[in-house]
C-alpha cells in the first residue's frame, strides 16, 4: 500500500509503508510476499460453447499486474482443467467499472462546490455500461444515489449536497458501501472516499468496516483533501483492501484522482476459452488460477451452459421525431452464423436482413402515432432461433393552424413572385447592358430629288461584332428583312462526247484556259490574302510598340495602328466576295458521267474488243452556269422626305458580346430610295471604337441581382421553417 502526494500538476511523491503493528498491517504484510488479488469481473457465456471472463489482477501494492502471459493463466470447469491449447489470453484495458464515491459533508461550502464541479467533469468519461453511486456522510452515512441512475440523475443528486454535520462517520460509510457492493455482484467494486479528516471515533469501529469492505471485495482509494492530515489512519482503511491513499493540495484536484482510478480498474486481462461441457442449461463453476513471478492467486464465478441459445439485443440510437425515420437495430450473440434476422412492427413483417450490420429503417409517419412493439427474430445456420422485443412511441405529427397555412401559402406565392421578378430583371438587364456599351452616331439624309421620297437603311460590320439600330427622336425606326440573292457563274468544267467509228488515239487532258472570272476570283484571294496578313502585323507591331511608349510618343503610333486596322477591314471586304463565290462553286453538284473538270493528266483509252466499232471521244468546254446564295438584310425604313430636305437619325452601335480589348470597327451604311427601283444605292463608311469592359465590371449586375434573389428566398425559407416546420 502507498501513499501518494499530489501537488498543483497531480505528480506521485513518495511510497510509504506503515507499520505500526495494527491487525489490519499484518493482512498487508502477508500479501506482500507474492500473493495476487484476482477478480473475475464479468463472464459472457451467450455464445457457448465459447465462453469470455473478464479478469482483473492486483499486485501486493493495489496496483495491476500486467506482465502476466498465457502460460501463467490455467482453468478448469467444474474441477476438471482446461486444456491449454483452447484457452487464450489477452489483454484488456476497457473492462467496465463498478464505482461507489463516499463524499464527506462536514467541510466548508467552498471545499465541497469544488469536489462537486470535479466530480461532474468526470461522468462523461464513463462508459455505457460503467455504474456509480453515491454515498454521503457526516454524522451518519447515507446512499444518495444508486449505480442504476443517469448521468444526469447524479449530477442532480451532486447539486442537493449540503455541508453540516459536528463529525466524521468514514466507517459507517465504507459498511454502507461494502452492503451496496454485496448487491451489485459485478466480482470488484472500488469505493472512493473523499474527506478531509479521518474517521471520528463515534460510530463504528474501522476493523470492523475494513474487515466488511474485504469480505465484500472492496477496494478503498481514499482522497485526502487536508495535507500533511492523518496519512496513517488513512492508510489503516485503504491498506487491507490493496487501496491507495492521495493527499491533495486542493480540492479542485479530484477529477484527475478519479481519472487515475478508473484506469487503474479498467485494466486486466480478456480471457477465453472452449466448453468441453454438454449444453445442460445448468450453472458450472469456473476456476481461473495464476502463478507467475509476481505471485500467485485464484478466483472463481459460474456460467451457464446454454444450449445452442441466440441472443438478441434491440436498441434504437437516436430520439424518435414525428414523422422521423427511425433506425433499429439488432446486436446478435449466437455461437453459428447468422441465418436471417426478420424485423417486425406490430407483428407485421418489416423486412428481411441476412448480413450485418443487423438493422432496418422504419417510416413512423407512415404509422398512427402511440405505443408500438417491435420485435426481431434471428434464426441462425443451424436452425435455432432468438428474439427480442421493445416498444416505441411514434409521437404525433403536429397539428398546423389555419394561419401557418395561409403563412405557407403567402410563402409559395412570393416564391414564385421572386423568380418571375428575377427572369424579368435578368432579361431588363441584358438590355440595359447593350445599351450601357451602344454608342450613338449621327446619320443625315437628304433628297436630291424632286419627289417625295423614302429611303431604307442598312447598317453592317464584316465581322458581325457590332449591332446598329436607327432612331428618330428617341423611337426605334420599324426593321424587315430583305432577301438578296449573290450571283457568279461556272467556268471550268468540260463535256466529253463519243464519235463512233474514229480512230483510237491518245487523249490528253491537259488543263484548259480558265475563264476570266476565274483568274479574277483566284487574284482577288491572293491579293487580299497577302495585304491582309501584312496589314494585321503591321498594326499589332505598333499597337504594341504606342502601348509601351510614354502617351506623347504613343499617340501617333497607336493612331497609325487604328488607320492600318481600318485599311484591313477595306480590305477584307475585297477579300470576302471571291471567297463566297468559290465556296458556292465547290458546293454545286457536278454530273461526272457527263462534266469533267480540266486539269487531268494524259491517259490512253483502250483498244475496243474484236466485232466492236472503234471510236474516239471528243472534249468541249461546258456552257457556264450561274451560281446564287441567298442573303438576309435587316433594312431600316424612313417616312418619306420632301425634295431637297434632310432626315438626321440617330445610329445607335453596340457590340454584340462583351468587348474583351479596346478596338476600332469600320461599318458601312447603305441607302436606298424607296419605290424606285433603278435608283442608286449610296454607302458612306464610318469608324467606331469600343472600349474594352473587364469581366467582372460585366458580371456584377449579374450577380448582384443573383444575391439579392437568393437572400430573399433563404429569407422566406427561414420565415417558413419557423412558423410551419418547427
Amino acid at each position: 500500500m502507498k501513499i501518494i502526494t499530489h501537488s498543483t500538476r497531480i505528480c506521485a511523491a513518495t511510497m510509504l509503508f506503515a507499520l505500526l503493528g495494527l491487525a489490519a498491517w499484518g493482512r498487508v504484510a502477508a500479501q506482500s510476499d507474492g500473493n495476487l488479488a484476482v477478480a473475475i469481473t464479468r463472464v459472457n457465456d451467450r455464445t457457448f460453447p465459447q465462453v469470455m471472463a473478464h479478469v482483473a489482477v492486483l499486485g501486493a501494492d493495489g496496483r495491476p499486474v500486467d506482465t502476466l502471459t498465457a502460460a501463467d493463466f490455467e482453468l478448469s470447469e467444474d474441477g476438471r482443467l482446461i486444456p491449454s491449447a483452447s484457452v487464450t489470453v489477452n489483454k484488456d484495458d476497457t473492462q467496465d467499472i463498478d464505482l461507489i464515491l463516499a463524499l464527506d459533508l462536514d467541510t466548508t461550502d467552498e471545499t465541497l462546490a469544488q469536489v462537486r464541479t470535479g466530480v461532474k467533469s468526470f461522468l462523461p468519461t464513463l462508459g455505457r455500461q460503467d455504474r456509480i453511486a453515491l454515498v454521503a456522510f457526516q454524522d451518519q452515512a447515507r446512499l444518495v444515489q444508486g449505480a442504476d441512475g443517469s448521468a444526469d440523475e447524479m449530477r442532480a443528486a451532486l447539486d442537493g449536497l449540503a455541508t453540516g454535520g459536528s463529525y466524521t462517520a468514514l466507517n459507517a460509510a465504507i459498511i454502507e458501501a461494502a452492503t451496496l457492493a454485496d448487491a451489485h455482484q459485478s466480482g470488484r467494486t472500488a469505493l472512493v472516499v473523499v474527506t478531509d479528516g479521518g474517521a471520528s471515533p463515534e460510530g463504528a469501529a474501522p476493523a470492523e468496516a475494513v474487515d466488511r469492505a474485504v469480505q465484500a471485495g472492496l477496494i478503498i482509494y481514499v482522497i485526502s483533501l487536508e495535507p500533511g492530515g492523518e496519512p496513517d489512519a488513512l492508510s489503516a482503511v485503504a491498506g487491507p483492501t490493496r487501496g491507495q491513499v492521495y493527499q491533495l493540495s486542493a480540492p479542485a484536484e479530484v477529477k484527475p484522482i478519479l481519472q487515475e482510478v478508473a484506469w487503474l480498474l479498467r485494466r486486466g486481462y480478456r480471457v477465453s476459452f472452449r466448453s468441453s461441457l454438454p449444453p445442460d442449461d445448468g450453472p458450472h463453476t469456473l476456476s481461473i488460477g495464476i502463478s507467475g513471478a509476481e505471485g500467485t492467486g485464484q478466483a472463481e464465478d459460474e456460467f451457464i451452459a446454454a444450449s445452442g441459445q441466440v441472443h438478441v439485443t434491440l436498441s434504437i440510437p437516436q430520439e424518435i421525431e414525428a414523422g422521423g425515420m427511425v433506425t433499429v437495430t439488432a446486436r446478435i450473440e449466437a455461437s453459428a452464423d447468422v441465418a436471417e434476422v426478420e424485423f417486425l412492427l406490430d407483428g407485421q413483417s418489416l423486412g428481411r436482413v441476412e448480413e450485418p450490420p443487423y438493422r432496418i429503417l422504419v417510416e413512423s409517419g407512415d404509422y398512427p402515432a402511440g405505443e408500438h412493439t417491435i420485435a426481431a427474430r434471428v434464426q441462425d445456420s443451424l436452425g435455432r432461433e432468438g428474439e427480442d422485443s421493445l416498444s416505441v412511441q411514434f409521437p404525433a405529427r403536429r397539428e398546423l393552424r389555419w394561419w401557418q397555412y395561409a403563412l405557407a401559402g403567402v410563402a409559395l406565392i412570393s416564391f414564385a413572385l421572386i423568380a418571375l421578378v428575377a427572369i424579368v430583371a435578368f432579361l431588363f438587364l441584358f438590355k440595359w447592358q447593350k445599351k450601357r456599351y451602344a454608342q450613338t452616331c449621327r446619320v443625315e439624309i437628304k433628297n436630291l430629288g424632286n419627289v417625295q421620297t423614302g429611303y431604307r437603311l442598312l447598317a453592317e460590320e464584316l465581322t458581325g461584332a457590332l449591332g446598329f439600330q436607327f432612331a428618330l427622336e428617341g423611337v426605334n425606326l420599324h426593321r424587315r428583312q430583305v432577301t438578296r440573292t449573290i450571283g457568279g457563274t461556272d467556268e471550268g468544267a468540260v463535256v466529253e462526247t463519243f464519235e463512233p467509228g474514229a480512230a483510237q488515239r491518245p487523249v490528253s487532258s491537259a488543263p484548259a484556259r480558265r475563264g476570266d472570272g476565274g483568274r479574277q476570283l483566284a487574284g482577288a484571294r491572293q491579293k487580299a490574302g497577302r495585304v491582309l496578313g501584312l496589314g494585321q502585323a503591321a498594326a499589332d507591331v505598333l499597337g504594341a510598340v504606342g502601348a509601351l511608349l510614354p502617351a506623347s510618343l504613343g499617340r501617333p503610333l497607336k493612331s497609325m495602328s487604328t488607320r492600318l486596322r481600318q485599311q484591313q477591314t477595306r480590305v477584307s471586304r475585297v477579300e470576302r466576295v471571291p471567297r463566297q463565290a468559290m465556296s458556292r462553286a465547290q458546293k454545286i453538284p457536278r454530273r461526272m458521267s457527263k462534266a469533267r473538270p480540266q486539269g487531268r493528266s494524259p491517259r490512253v483509252e483502250a483498244a475496243p474488243a474484236p466485232g466492236e466499232e472503234a471510236g474516239r471521244v471528243q472534249r468541249r468546254p461546258a456552257a457556264p452556269r450561274s451560281i446564287t446564295q441567298t442573303v438576309v438584310d435587316v433594312w431600316a425604313r424612313t417616312f418619306p422626305i420632301e425634295p431637297g430636305g434632310t432626315l438626321a437619325l440617330d445610329l445607335l452601335v453596340a457590340p454584340l458580346k462583351r468587348p474583351a480589348q479596346t478596338q476600332s470597327y469600320t461599318f458601312t451604311v447603305t441607302s436606298m430610295p424607296v419605290g424606285q427601283e433603278e435608283g442608286p444605292a449610296e454607302a458612306q463608311e464610318g469608324t467606331i471604337q469600343i472600349e474594352r469592359v473587364p469581366l467582372l465590371r460585366h458580371l456584377w449586375p449579374f450577380l448582384a441581382l443573383a444575391a439579392a434573389a437568393g437572400g430573399a428566398f433563404l429569407l422566406l425559407g427561414a420565415l417558413l421553417w419557423v412558423a410551419v416546420i418547427i
